[in-house]
């Protein structure tokens, strides 16, 4: 799951690299006209009523209708945005993190698994051993008990033999129930029902080669594939990353921009008698960062805090 989020956020912040295209449309009411002051007499031109009902006292004119719709398309795109490119990077990198943690949640099952199934042949070993030494037990006392019938063997050696039964009872009864917990915890990390009938196959001595060889091997020992190492120079080259968009934040960008429109302007709303007109533009955006009260500064040092 988290491999699918860090994914179509990377998928998000390479679509920053394309075109964003915008329809818009707006009507705009003019509740006070503008007025045009010219630096010549004007009551020359026009005459008639329609001249008049322009002009204010103050001889100036109205300009402008009471109505005015628009709608068109925009589009926009970075043509040169290095904190841009470098948060393409950043996303990388989580994408990276994400398929890290993955692995080292399948390594971690793996090992809990292996653990617990070495649990289990421990208990039924131990089992084996204290049930041996209450069988051993129970033949001494058996063998003692017609001693002294036969009076061969003292009340002591009675009691002793009685008193080492009774001390291996309750090692058997540990013993077994351990072999049930075991079982449980294997089956609790495989996921399987705990009511299911489970048993583990084969012996430690199975393993003692394996096991004997993997702690007294004297090779200098390889942390290539080490999940938590990995992890921990994936999140150092996120942190240096972060820091590095951080300061790029400062560097001037440049976009692309288009944009086309159709306008209208009526005093009526007999739209079958607008008369619209085209205007569009294409044109390049510089931006430079000057000042921004120190944030681009601060937001710098928040990220090498954090690394």
């Amino acid at each position: 799951m988290e491999i699918k989020r860090t994914g179509y956020a990377r998928k998000g912040s390479y679509s920053s690299l394309f075109p964003q295209i915008d329809g818009n449309a707006a009507y705009q009411r003019t509740i006070k006209k503008q007025v045009m002051y010219m630096d010549f007499d004007m009551s020359g031109f026009g005459g008639g009523e329609e001249a008049s009902s322009g002009t204010t006292s103050g001889g100036g004119i109205e300009v402008g209708r009471w109505n005015t719709w628009s709608a068109g398309v925009s589009a926009s795109m970075p043509l040169v945005n290095a904190q841009l490119w470098q948060s393409l990077k950043i996303s990388d990198i989580d994408v990276e993190l994400a398929v890290e943690k993955a692995r080292s949640s399948k390594l971690e099952m793996v090992k809990q698994v292996k653990q617990a199934y070495f649990a289990c042949l421990l208990a039924k070993e131990a089992f084996g051993v204290y049930k041996s030494v209450y069988e051993n037990a129970l033949a001494n006392l058996e063998q003692t008990q017609r001693k002294y019938n036969a009076q061969k063997a003292s009340d002591l050696d009675l009691a002793r033999s009685k008193t080492s039964l009774a001390n291996a009872i309750p090692n058997v009864f540990d013993a077994e129930n351990s072999v049930v917990l075991s079982l449980w915890q294997l089956k609790a990390v495989m996921g399987v029902d705990l009511s299911e009938d489970i048993d583990v196959e084969g012996t430690l001595l199975d393993y003692d080669e394996e096991l004997l060889g993997a702690s007294v091997s004297m090779e200098q020992p390889n942390l290539s594939g080490n999940s938590s190492l990995r992890q921990l120079d994936i999140q150092a080259q996120q942190l240096a990353a972060s820091i590095k968009a951080q300061k790029y934040a400062s560097l001037p960008s440049l976009a692309l921009s288009f944009s086309y429109s159709m306008n209208a302007m009526t005093n009526d709303f007999n739209f079958s008698a607008y008369r619209w007109s085209p205007y569009s533009y294409v044109g390049l955006s510089l931006q430079i960062p000057i000042f921004a009260g120190g944030k681009r500064a601060n937001a710098v040092r928040q990220a090498r805090v954090q690394a």
